[in-house]
């Protein structure tokens, strides 16, 4: 089982952006990820097609679980 840390921004234009964590700070608080999601859109460095990244939509922490299925 493993884990990520996604993050997921917006613009006016309502285009969204990812970012996906393998390797995060799982002891990070909820306030502690907003920070660092506003240092993100503070940077100006994501655009969309015409517009910057400029909002916070989403941050979740996904689990997934594989199975292997027997081929042969």
């Amino acid at each position: 089982m493993s884990k990520y840390l996604e993050m997921k921004f917006t613009n006016d234009d309502n285009e969204k952006m990812t970012i996906r964590l393998n390797n995060y700070d799982t002891e990070k608080s909820q306030e502690e990820i907003k920070s660092v999601m506003d240092t993100i859109i503070s940077t100006k460095v994501f655009t969309g097609k015409e517009k910057l990244y400029d909002k916070k939509l989403s941050a979740e922490i996904v689990t997934v679980e594989k199975e292997e299925l027997k081929l042969a």
